[in-house]
């Protein structure tokens, strides 16, 4: 009688100990699919990082080219309509 409770006791303790560890490994904190998640933010975050690293360069190509003096001057003319001391102005209407 007290072998066949070993095994019971024993059953039980194999039974709740798989039962543990399915439900960690497959629901848990740390599961496939949890980790499945994480995989998938993870691709997306470095997509997003391309693109913005492409951005960057982009801006800094256009801060290159707005450094030069005849940018500049095209920019305050043609934007902001300003004029030298020295330029005549028609204005049109």
């Amino acid at each position: 009688m007290q072998e066949n409770e070993k095994k019971r006791w024993l059953g039980v303790a194999l039974t709740t100990e798989l039962l543990v560890f399915g439900w960690i490994f497959f629901i848990g904190p740390h599961s496939i699919r949890a980790l499945s998640t994480l995989e998938h933010k993870n691709v997306s975050l470095k997509e997003r990082n391309v693109e913005l690293a492409q951005q960057v360069l982009s801006l800094k190509d256009e801060v290159a080219h707005w450094s030069s003096d005849f940018a500049k001057e095209k920019c305050a003319r043609e934007q902001l309509k300003m004029a030298r001391k020295n330029d005549i102005v028609y204005q049109l209407s």
